[in-house]
């Protein structure tokens, strides 16, 4: 997995993996996981954090495409795969696909696959190029790849053209049990908490959810409001809620290392943000029954329908974001259903031995075709 962004948390793919890795079957596969990225101790620490839980980690820093290919680089890498001899490489966003392919039959590697986590957003300008060069590169190299939503595979396909044929949809998955369905539900004549979780930058719309917040306390006094996580927006977001007269109403958390606990505690969740694949903060406030509001992005109205287990928003507006919270405040029966049918479509369908039983098909599949073909 390559590249391992500063000050990585272990929500997303970091979090994914710890599930995966616990889930495959240790019977039939021997797993090691390669991590790369520009911050050494980003990747010295989710390494230490990756071993505390039996995980086999290794690190090889700097692995973006500018170094990947020096001769030093080059010598690392095949040496590391002579140690590990793979029949499979899985590897985790671009960066990683492109070395992966490159090393694929160097090194004897039986199949590629390939998981996109994110949205392929860019659709004008330089990424976008990069992007669809990259993958015009990678059309007949990536065995397999896998997306988490529909909405991701129309991207890879129509869009960055991987091909239909090799493209799997597997959902995200989320391991339901870190999550007690003990939800309680706030009458309305108490406090109610209305939460924000995520990254604190312009992408995420954090500046819309500050910028309701008066206007909601003005028919709700007793609303309470909890902001969680960290980013570059930070430090901005704090002097504009104490610039506003806000400070007393809302409380920052920073980091948040216990996420079921922090959606314990929040009656209401917004999900603002304006571009996303399958976001895992999506699929964390459903598992923990939290009454959801949010943009329909990326795969989120394949996991949120509107008016049953959440709300969609038709635009990110601070007029709709006060209607759709004020009808959730105002009626504690919506809540409850919704709290409800959140948490019993996570437990049908998003749970993590789901997930994992699907990508070992793949690798199954993968494994046949190779020894057949060796065969003729």
């Amino acid at each position: 997995m390559t590249p391992l962004r500063r000050n990585c948390i272990m929500g997303g793919t970091p979090g994914r993996l710890v599930k995966w890795y616990r889930d495959i079957d240790k019977t039939k596969y021997e797993v090691r996981i390669l991590l790369s990225g520009p911050c050494h101790v980003c990747l010295r620490s989710l390494q230490a954090e990756y071993r505390t839980r039996d995980m086999q980690v290794d690190v090889i820093p700097n692995l973006g495409l500018e170094l990947a290919f020096s001769p030093a680089t080059r010598r690392e890498l095949l040496a590391y795969f002579d140690e590990v001899k793979p029949d499979i490489i899985h590897s985790i966003f671009i960066q990683s696909d492109l070395i992966a392919a490159w090393y694929k039959k160097r090194s004897g590697v039986c199949s590629l696959v390939s998981s996109i986590e994110g949205a392929l957003y860019p659709r004008r300008g330089l990424k976008a190029m990069v992007y669809r060069l990259s993958y015009f590169l990678l059309r007949k190299r990536l065995d397999r790849v896998i997306v988490l939503c529909r909405y991701m595979r129309d991207q890879a396909v129509g869009q960055y053209g991987v091909l239909s044929n090799r493209c799997q949809v597997i959902p995200s998955a989320i391991d339901t049990s870190l999550f007690r369905y003990t939800k309680h539900i706030t009458p309305t004549n108490e406090q109610i908490t209305i939460g924000f979780l995520g990254e604190i930058v312009r992408a995420k719309c954090i500046d819309l959810f500050v910028d309701t917040i008066p206007r909601l306390l003005e028919r709700s006094p007793n609303l309470r409001f909890v902001i969680g996580g960290v980013g570059a927006d930070l430090p901005r977001i704090v002097a504009k809620v104490e610039a506003m007269g806000l400070s007393r109403n809302v409380e920052f958390r920073g980091y948040v290392r216990d996420v079921p606990a922090f959606f314990g505690e929040i009656d209401v969740y917004a999900f603002l943000s304006v571009a996303e694949g399958l976001p895992w903060v999506i699929l964390e406030s459903q598992a923990a029954g939290v009454p959801t509001i949010a943009s329909p992005v990326g795969g989120v109205p394949e996991v949120i329908t509107d008016g049953s287990n959440g709300m969609l928003l038709r635009e990110n507006s601070v007029e709709e974001l006060c209607e759709r919270v004020h009808t959730l405040v105002a009626d504690a029966g919506l809540r409850e259903t919704f709290s409800r049918n959140a948490r019993q479509l996570m437990e049908q369908r998003f749970r993590t031995p789901i997930e994992v039983r699907q990508i070992e098909s793949i690798y199954d599949e993968e494994m046949s075709r190779f020894a057949d073909r060796a065969e003729a």
